[in-house]
């Protein structure tokens, strides 16, 4: 009885086995979750994107003969022709005695207590003028030291603090500053840094200062004195060469203090990528903006895509995981050879030569502008692809997608709350700068493209429709 059971067990399993063997069979994995834009899903406003052309850079371009002057603005500052710059940072001048022409100090507004030098600042006032001509009227000072006689060294290089005894006449120093560019030169300073990179002590231009003092500073000298003096500036603190918001903590965990401060910024030079990419959380918590001021690199200088790349994912994630309300690159154009501007200038030659990362950083600043906001969506959908969507208060929609790896790639998203019949779309690459190809149709609701490799692609969309709300 058992055998035969046996026998009848294998005959059935031959059966079974056949039957999978010829009969079509398929198992459905399920299917992913679509990608979305949505419409109301809105995070940071963005401020803009910045550049800087303190220590003279801003001379240089002065002093160059047309076109080549002309030519470089336009790239930097034209949001037709180039990256459309909406964010200039100067240095307050300090007197320095380091350095040469070429790349030196800006003379002091304040040379002795009580005495006031409003020349000296020519190029920088220029360049505000010439920014300002082409649509870029936010203006950010920053201080590389206080005047000498303010701090404990006496000097204005190889770090020093600033002496307390001091902390009203800075105070008063920094009002002056912003009073006196709107009265005589008719621009207005948006923001003023009480210091860049207080963490460090270098050969130029620095100051040392701890959190405390920079609590003490502000909520005792600072807030009183903007008050007087009806200045409205924004106050930027932090300005750290590493990517974090140490030093502004004390200032934000102390109301009176935190209430003197609008902006919290930092560098990025940290030597490990991962560490520069994080919220500013405490900043976030007490409602402050958040800036990055300042990255480059030292070494030889990389004009290709790759190094473009590089740049553009550093400004997708900081955008969309800090969640950065403005990003700048350090010098727009200079005469370095290195990798500390977006443009390297020639200035003997009276030449200038780009770089991809000045398209990529273009990829950004020239199509997502202040105001607009971030809007939450997946911003990598696949391996080595980066996007993220910006959208202004009711009818422009910027999306910008970087591919990366080193085969096309494809894009699939679908748009949710408003309607887009096509998009303008703008490409840098190892080949194209920046480029305007043909509209791209959209189709049932969905932004779907192919990005090719080693690409970052902007697409634009200047006549959205929202979808009506429910009453």
């Amino acid at each position: 009885m058992f055998t035969k059971y046996i026998e009848w067990l294998a005959a059935t399993l031959r059966v079974l086995f056949g039957l999978l063997l010829t009969t079509p069979f398929c198992w459905a994995a399920p299917e992913a979750a679509p990608s979305i834009i949505r419409w109301d899903a809105t995070r940071q406003t963005i401020d803009g994107f910045g550049i800087c052309e303190a220590f003279h850079q801003a001379r240089h371009i002065m002093e160059y003969q047309e076109p080549a002057r002309t030519e470089i603005l336009d790239l930097l500052f034209s949001t037709q022709k180039g990256a459309g710059v909406s964010i200039l940072r100067n240095i307050v001048g300090d007197g320095g005695t380091w350095g040469n022409a070429i790349d030196g100090p800006t003379p002091t507004i304040q040379p002795q207590e009580g005495v006031w030098n409003w020349t000296g600042d020519e190029d920088q006032i220029w360049l505000m003028r010439q920014a300002k001509g082409y649509g870029c009227t936010q203006f950010l000072s920053t201080v590389w030291s206080p005047p000498g006689w303010m701090k404990t060294s006496n000097a204005v290089s190889d770090g020093g603090s600033l002496r307390p005894d001091k902390y009203a006449a800075y105070a008063d120093y920094l009002s002056r500053y912003v009073r006196e560019y709107q009265q005589s030169h008719g621009l207005t300073i948006s923001a003023i840094s009480l210091q860049n990179e207080p963490d460090l002590v270098t050969k130029y231009s620095s100051c040392k200062w701890t959190g405390a003092e920079f609590r003490n500073f502000i909520r005792d000298h600072l807030v009183p004195t903007f008050k007087r003096d009806a200045v409205t500036a924004k106050v930027v603190l932090g300005e750290a060469s590493n990517f974090e918001e140490k030093l502004a903590e004390e200032s934000l965990k102390d109301p009176a203090a935190a209430a003197g401060v609008d902006i919290v910024a930092s560098h990025a030079y940290d030597n490990k990528s991962g560490d520069k990419i994080k919220p500013l959380l405490l900043a976030k918590e007490k409602g402050k903006q958040t800036w990055m001021t300042e990255v480059s690199y030292f070494t030889a200088n990389d004009p290709s895509i790759k190094d473009g790349l590089r740049w553009a994912k550093q400004m997708h994630y900081h955008l969309t995981k800090s969640e950065l309300n403005a990003w700048f690159y350090w010098w727009g154009a200079c005469y370095k050879t290195n990798g500390e501007s977006l443009i390297l200038l020639d200035v003997k030659k009276q030449s200038y030569s780009t770089t991809k990362r000045l398209f990529t950083f273009s990829n950004f600043s020239r199509f997502i502008r202040p105001g607009f906001v971030r809007l939450d969506c997946p911003g990598d959908p696949s391996p080595n692809v980066n996007v993220s969507a910006f959208r202004d208060a009711n009818s422009s929609l910027v999306v910008v997608a970087i591919n990366s790896a080193n085969a096309p790639q494809e894009i699939d998203y679908v748009l949710e709350g408003f309607k887009v019949n096509s998009f303008a779309t703008y490409r840098t690459s190892a080949t194209e700068d920046l480029k305007q190809l043909g509209d791209l149709e959209v189709k049932d609701g969905r932004l779907k493209a192919a990005l090719p490799a080693q690409s970052v692609t902007t697409f634009v969309a200047s006549q959205v429709k929202p979808a009506a709300k429910a009453p």
